[in-house]
This record gives C-alpha cells, structure tokens and sequence, in this order.
C-alpha cells in the first residue's frame, strides 16, 4: 500500500513528477523537449548582440586572456540570464496571484512585480472570478504525464461556465499554451498542497491572461481563449513522444566506434553477397 502523501507531488530537476501512480514527464518538460522553437537561436542571437552593443565602453576596456575570458563567457550567457531573470519574475508573480487567490498573506511586490500584480488586481475587480482550484498539481496516469495548472474559476462577464486560466507574463501569447493547457484540462486526477487526491474541475473551455502592462496601458492584461481541442491534444501527445525519445532513447541511439578484429580473428570476403 503507497505510503499517504503530506504534500502534492513536485516536479524533480529533471522534469519529472513522482506520483502514486507513477513517475511522469511534466507538460512544461514535454514542450520544452518536444516543441521545436526555431526562432529561439535568433533571439539569443541577438540578446547577445544587444548586450555587447548597450555595453562598448566596458567591452573596449578589455585588457588580457583572463578578461576576454570574462567578457566572453558574460556575452555568452546573456541570453540565458535574461531567460532567468523573466522566470523568476513570472515565478514571483505567480506565486503573488496565488496568494491573492487563497486570501493568504504575500509579501510586498517589488517595484518590478508590482504592475503584474496590479493588474492582476484590475481582471478581478473587472470579471468578479468564482474560484474553483489554483495552483493545483495534475495528471493523467495513463497518458503518462503530470504538471501544475494555474486556475480554475466561473468568469460571469463571459458565461457562467467553468474555465481553466494559465498566467502568462512574458511578451507574447504562443499557440505551445494551447498544447499545454489542452492536456491540463484533460487531466483525471489531482493533488491539493496537502497531498490529498481530488478530481480535477472539469472546465468547459481555456484562457490565458496575459499580465503586460507595459503592452496593455488601459488594464495592464488581455484573456486570449485558446483551442483546447482533440486535434491540439492530439499534437501535445505527438510532443509527448519527441520529448520522451530525447529524454530517454536519444541517449543510446549512437553506438560506441566500431573497432577492427585482430588479423587471427579475420575472416576472408571473397567478394560474394549471401
């Protein structure tokens, strides 16, 4: 008999959620893994340009091996500590909404996270959501797969109907949400913080709210509705397949050197095929 949980499971550095019914991909591994995004060596492209741009004096400065070194490697990472940097902005404000979601206490925004949470506060003040679920940890054993759903909620100002709500921060909304909540709706059963199984909200559509203020100077956010469909489900397990091989079989599908027999050990080709 499983031992009872006395929390809801997590996802480990690898990606993996470790349940009582087993150990799953999470959705955000699957589409990291098994989405090609061939616009993302453009971006790093050109963050790394624009770093060594917006900072010519201090790269003209740059004086020996170990200081090139430096400044190589600082260029180099550019990209990826600005990938950091809009993770953990978007993991504060999060992390702020639930708080605001649950009535719990949260700590004070930082001049950075404060509009994000601002506006926040404008989409409830202006559609009065009847919360179901936050932040609730899902999956579906027998697709194999596992991940943590932002909201459920009734939204009256646009029917009176259950809808599943993922918290986007960054510049756009991107069809891989779809994918992600696809699957997030169709999950069979779920975990709350403290560890207890529940059935997730059936939700009767999705939405993303897009927190931009810097993009939406009127309220500071957009609902977007996104195509959760069978077809888009469809594509999320075909995504769930691309990320399994690169997670697991990728690693074997090349062999070690073939090495040539010793000269005893040859045995004659005369040439003719069996």
């Amino acid at each position: 008999m499983a031992k009872p949980l006395t929390e809801a499971p997590s996802r480990n550095r690898l990606g993996y959620y470790n349940t009582p019914h087993g150990r799953f991909l999470s959705v955000t591994t699957i589409l990291e893994h098994g989405v090609p995004k061939p616009a993302l060596p453009h971006w790093a492209a050109r963050e790394v340009a624009q770093c060594a741009v917006d900072n010519l004096p201090r790269l003209a400065r740059v004086r020996g091996r170990s200081a090139r070194e430096e400044a190589f490697t600082w260029l180099r990472n550019a990209a990826e500590t600005k990938k950091k940097d809009a993770a953990a902005l978007g993991g504060a404000v999060h992390n702020a909404i639930e708080a605001i979601v649950l009535g719990e206490p949260a700590q004070e925004p930082t001049e950075e996270e404060a509009p994000f949470v601002d506006a926040f506060h404008r989409f409830v003040a202006e559609h009065r959501p009847v919360w179901e679920a936050t932040e609730l940890v899902v999956a579906h054993p027998e697709d194999g797969w596992a991940g943590t759903a932002d909201w459920w909620a009734v939204l009256p100002r646009i029917g009176r109907v259950v809808v599943l709500g993922d918290n986007k921060t960054g510049k756009g909304v991107y069809d891989d949400a779809g994918l992600q909540m696809s699957a997030y709706r169709r999950a069979t059963v779920g975990w709350l913080r403290d560890g207890t199984e529940v059935e997730p909200p059936r939700a009767d559509q999705a939405v993303v709210l897009h927190l931009r203020p810097d993009k939406y100077p009127d309220t500071g956010y957009r609902l977007y509705p996104m195509d959760t469909g069978d077809d888009v489900y469809a594509a999320f397990r075909h995504a769930q397949g691309v990320a399994h091989y690169k997670k697991t079989v990728a690693k074997s599908v090349v062999g070690d050197p073939i090495e040539l027999v010793d000269d005893e050990e040859f045995v004659h080709y005369d040439g003719e095929v069996a």
